[in-house]
């Protein structure tokens, strides 16, 4: 099982750690490349540790910074010296004023630009034209923390909890939310494109949403100040360095974490599942590959997902008749109220993606029509569905509770009852809308259809008998799965059977397929998510971020998959790492669970 997500990460060491004797040390590079600050002299260093170049100064650098392996810098009371990391040489040096001290110094993206300085006093130095100004971000008498760039912007985290963005004349700042970030943040880092990463000197680690400052997940991670923050954000893990050089491992969202046992004074991700870290030796961790996730809480189950066509927004209907729509990049949720106190069954976005369909539990209802600015609904037909998708020439195929069979409603809301008797419970529909998959059961007959929309009509394509089938899905070539217990069936557009896709997994809930047709993915009862490759039937991930049923599953693309629980929350998983079969994952990770003092005596 990979329980990577709902618990904690547990990091291999690889090889031997090396000693190193440097009194400043900075990681370059996703090559691992560093440098070493000893007295006069910097060497920069191979990542095994090798001298590639020796360079002397003649006042002692203050430290040392490296940034994508092309730049290096090393800084002085009166200079910032920039250094190719291949060789040594100087490619710019560029003056600070006398009063300028600098604790920090940080690239622009594009390196044409630094921030320079400590507490109150911080330089935005030009490098182009070798100029300096002050940068003025925080209100007066608060003092600056700590500096990044965003969107080619320089940014500042202030000792009121400000987050100050942009130049003199054009500041914004955002206040952030946190128990002790007002009066102690330490340190600020980006995680992704919606989030900051905050550490405090009273040991705790928040995630910050950035459009509106509010607290989204936090990490006690000791009773001391957390001054390092290292971050991969594919895998979805931080590494948080204590002042005493001690280190956390911490998924955002979840309240567990491995401590390292070892010392860093600085650390990097490189290579791909790499931790590098440099402190009285140089030690390498690989960390585990395993879907990211992202959470969305509902205030009610959820009893369905769907994705809009353009993948930019999912919703999930829930049980106490409203709606919740995820604008997925802007990380916004908006509340749309249906019917109250009635269970939203299923929704389906019209081909185009213009309008969402609802329908209920409810006998009277019908299909709830929302516009683009989820006004209305309108009402299309009568009587209450369990299942609805729209299909590419702009008709409905619905699933009601009666024994007569799928229904295809027309633009006017006219019903036709296809010819296929039976009382069916499930429907998927391809991403280009023109096949669809239904399940369910005549008599003691359980069996799955396959069907396709051509100009002449609906036509059936495959019928096959199964025992226990539970969910479907298919894709656009026509090939389609059916959840058993214990995996999902794989079968061609005629209905022969193919691949078997094998899981430990408990009774079957929901079942996707992503847009290449590459991944197929299934839920089931206990809130567990198992992805196959599609081609070779090889299980990639299980991963365990529900507490209850998962109802709903819909790929946003390849790389990220939407899931809906009863637990009342919404996930988009990150599926960018998956690159490995599940045993190498197996072996990688191992359970998470450890506490720091397992972690500790383990290392004994």
């Amino acid at each position: 099982m990979l329980v990577g997500v709902d618990a904690g990460p547990r990091p291999e060491q690889i090889g031997a750690a090396r000693p190193v004797e440097c009194e400043w040390v900075s990681i370059g590079d996703p090559a691992g490349t560093w440098t070493c600050v000893q007295g006069l002299t910097v060497q920069g260093r191979a990542p095994e540790g090798e001298v590639l170049w020796t360079r002397e100064f003649p006042e002692p650098p203050l430290s040392a910074s490296v940034w994508d392996g092309t730049f290096a810098v090393w800084y002085r009371g009166s200079s910032v010296f920039l250094v190719d990391a291949a060789d040594g040489r100087t490619l710019q040096e560029a003056p600070l004023d006398p009063f300028t001290f600098p604790q920090w110094v940080v690239a622009s993206p594009d390196h044409s630009e630094l921030i320079v300085g400590r507490g109150p006093a911080w330089r935005l130095l030009d490098l182009r034209s070798k100029t300096m100004a002050h940068l003025e971000q925080c209100r007066p008498g608060v003092v600056g923390l700590s500096p990044l760039w965003l969107e080619g912007r320089p940014a500042l985290l202030c000792g009121d909890a400000q987050l100050a963005v942009g130049r003199r004349g054009s500041i914004k700042r955002h206040t952030l939310e946190g128990e002790h970030v007002g009066r102690s943040a330490a340190r600020i880092a980006a995680w992704g494109p919606d989030a900051f990463i905050v550490t405090t000197d009273f040991g705790e680690v928040s995630v910050i949403d950035r459009a509106t400052g509010t607290l989204q997940a936090r990490l006690q991670a000791g009773e001391h100040p957390m001054t390092g923050i290292a971050t991969d954000f594919d895998r979805g893990v931080v590494a948080i360095r204590g002042d005493r050089g001690d280190l956390t491992l911490w998924r955002p969202g979840e309240d567990r974490s491995v401590a390292l046992p070892t010392r860093a004074r600085t650390m990097r991700f490189a290579a791909a599942g790499e931790l590098v870290l440099i402190g009285d030796r140089r030690e390498r961790w690989r960390l585990p590959s395993g879907p990211q996730v992202y959470r969305m809480p509902a205030v009610a189950g959820l009893s369905r997902v769907e994705v809009s066509p353009d993948g930019s927004t999912a919703v999930g209907l829930r049980g106490d008749g409203s709606l919740s729509v995820w604008t997925m990049d802007a990380g916004s949720v908006r509340e749309v109220a249906v019917v109250p106190e009635t269970v939203l069954k299923d929704g389906t976005y019209s081909a185009d993606g213009d309008r969402f369909g609802v329908v209920t539990a409810a006998l009277d209802t019908g299909v709830l029509w929302f516009g683009p600015d989820w006004s209305g609904p309108a009402r299309a037909g009568i009587g209450g569905y369990r299942r609805a998708a729209a299909l590419a020439d702009g008709t409905l195929v619905a699933l009601d509770y009666s024994p007569l069979g799928p229904r295809r409603f027309d633009a006017d809301g006219v019903a036709e009852t296809l010819p296929w008797p039976g009382a069916f419970w499930d429907l998927a529909v391809s991403p280009s809308r023109r096949r669809f998959v239904v399940v369910g059961e005549q008599g003691d007959v359980r069996r799955v259809i396959a069907a396709e929309l051509t100009d002449g009509g609906i036509v059936k394509r495959a019928e096959v008998v199964m025992v226990e089938p539970r969910a479907v899905a298919i894709d656009d070539d026509g090939g389609f799965f059916a959840t058993v217990p214990g995996g999902v069936r794989a079968f061609a557009p005629d209905g022969a059977e193919g691949i078997v896709l094998h899981a430990p997994m408990e009774l079957p809930t929901s079942a996707a397929v992503s847009p290449s047709g590459t991944l197929v993915a299934a839920g089931d009862l206990a809130g567990g998510i198992w992805i196959w490759n599609r081609q070779t039937g090889a299980l990639l991930a299980e991963v365990r971020g529900h507490a209850a049923r998962v109802s709903g599953l819909a790929f946003r693309s390849d790389s990220e998959l939407v899931s809906g629980s009863w637990d009342a929350t919404m996930h988009r998983w990150s599926l960018r790492s998956l690159r490995r079969p599940v045993a190498a994952l197996r072996a990688d990770l191992g359970p998470w669970a450890l506490s720091v003092q397992d972690a500790l005596s383990a290392a004994r």
